[in-house]
C-alpha cells in the first residue's frame, strides 16, 4: 500500500527559504527542497493498483471520496 495525497508545489522563494530551516539531530532524515509541499487532501492508504485510477480522475477534477 501506498500513502496517496493531493500537494501543491511551492515556489522557490517560499521552498528555498524553508529548507534551510529544516534541523533535526544528527542522523535524522531531512526533506529534500523538491519535496516540500502543502498537503491539500489525505486520500490515505491505497493499493498501488488504484495509483493510476486515483490519478487519472484527479486531473479530471473528479477525485472519489476515500
Amino acid at each position: 500500500m501506498i500513502r496517496l495525497f493531493v500537494a501543491l508545489p511551492l515556489p522557490d522563494h517560499v521552498a528555498d527559504p524553508m529548507a534551510l530551516l529544516q534541523t533535526g539531530p544528527p542522523g535524522s532524515h531531512l526533506s529534500d527542497r523538491e519535496q516540500l509541499h502543502p498537503t491539500c487532501r489525505f486520500l490515505g492508504h491505497v493499493y498501488a493498483r488504484e495509483e493510476d485510477h486515483l490519478h487519472d480522475a484527479q486531473s479530471l477534477g473528479h477525485a472519489p471520496r476515500p
